[in-house]
């Protein structure tokens, strides 16, 4: 504050956003914005740089086009780091990964990734993804330059490479599954499982949502951008949500016909796969799967609709009652 001509002057600094005293070992830096061009953006950097740096705190100055970060001073070269990083126009960026190495013991690295795929929705589902499956809760995601940026110790970053690699093709192969052991991991893998391409999205949506009912698998996640199912858990999970993927993306029957269930064993239980004849239309297998769950106390059944199948997991003795059920109703 200045007194010229008996008038009182505000003159903006950087140190009165941080007024109180800064941790010890805490610095201050004004940085600009050289390429980001809106408010928006300038706040997408600033969350980043706030959550990788663990900066104390983070201030943008739209009108100014700068930002104001306190932080521990070994942090201010990986803010530098991100700025530049992130402080790109959007599409000019091309695919790839760079990364910052964090001195100190716990080997930890930031990685900025990125994408070949423009979606926005897709770069938010993915890192929701990398971060539930990989462990890595420190991730951010940067619409304007289609960019994941993450961080954390080796082990995890590896996961969060393949999935990222996997997931960002943009013309996957969906004749097969791809598979990634986590280090150190005894029974358990990630698995991702391409569908097929033509399979509608709600179709998709379901088909996911009765192989995790089914397998027992809690972390099971679609990906609609190019129709992936990616599953971490045990061998025989796995194997499991495989078989059933491929029998829920069989050709819905043409013939009134009954044919025999398709069966897989887990453990001490069954699952069985019921393709209903074409006869049975979807609301009366809908209400045949409600009258199944509550005669046989079955707690794991879907019907699954563009396949007009119907799969059921339980005891071989409720699966014996499942059997003489569905044959009285499409007999």
């Amino acid at each position: 504050m200045l007194l010229r001509s008996g008038i009182l002057l505000f003159v903006w600094s950087p140190l009165l956003l941080f007024p109180q005293q800064q941790p010890a070992g805490h610095l201050e830096r004004v940085l600009p914005f050289t390429q980001a061009d809106s408010p928006q953006a300038f706040q997408d950097i600033s969350i980043a740089i706030r959550n990788l740096t663990d900066a104390s705190k983070v201030f943008v100055d739209n009108n100014a086009k700068t930002i104001a970060i306190q932080a521990a001073a070994d942090r201010l070269p990986l803010a530098e780091w991100l700025l530049r990083q992130l402080d790109q126009p959007r599409g000019l960026q091309p695919p790839g990964r760079h990364e910052f190495r964090i001195p100190g013991p716990e080997g930890e690295v930031v990685r900025v990734v990125f994408l070949s795929r423009p979606e926005l929705q897709s770069i938010g589902q993915l890192g929701g993804i990398v971060r539930i499956v990989a462990g890595v809760s420190n991730l951010v995601a940067n619409p304007a330059t289609v960019a994941l940026i993450l961080r954390g110790p080796a082990p995890q970053m590896a996961v969060a490479d393949w999935l990222i690699q996997e997931l960002d093709r943009p013309q996957p192969d969906p004749s097969s599954a791809h598979e990634f052991r986590a280090p150190g991991a005894s029974d358990e893998a990630i698995k991702i499982f391409f569908a097929d391409p033509k399979t509608g999205i709600q179709e998709f949506i379901d088909m996911v949502s009765a192989t995790r009912t089914l397998s027992g698998l809690s972390i099971t996640f679609p990906y609609p951008a190019n129709k992936a199912v990616v599953s971490r858990g045990s061998a025989d999970q796995l194997a499991l949500t495989d078989w059933l993927i491929q029998e829920f993306e069989q050709p819905a029957a043409t013939s009134n016909d009954a044919t025999p269930p398709r069966e897989y064993r887990a453990g001490s239980e069954v699952v069985k796969v019921y393709h209903l004849p074409a006869s049975v239309s979807p609301d009366r297998a809908a209400t045949l799967a409600t009258t199944i769950t509550t005669a046989t106390q079955t707690q794991r059944a879907y019907f699954h609709p563009a396949s007009r199948s119907l799969a059921i997991r339980g005891t071989p003795e409720q699966l014996a009652k499942v059997d003489d059920l569905i044959h009285d109703a499409t007999r």
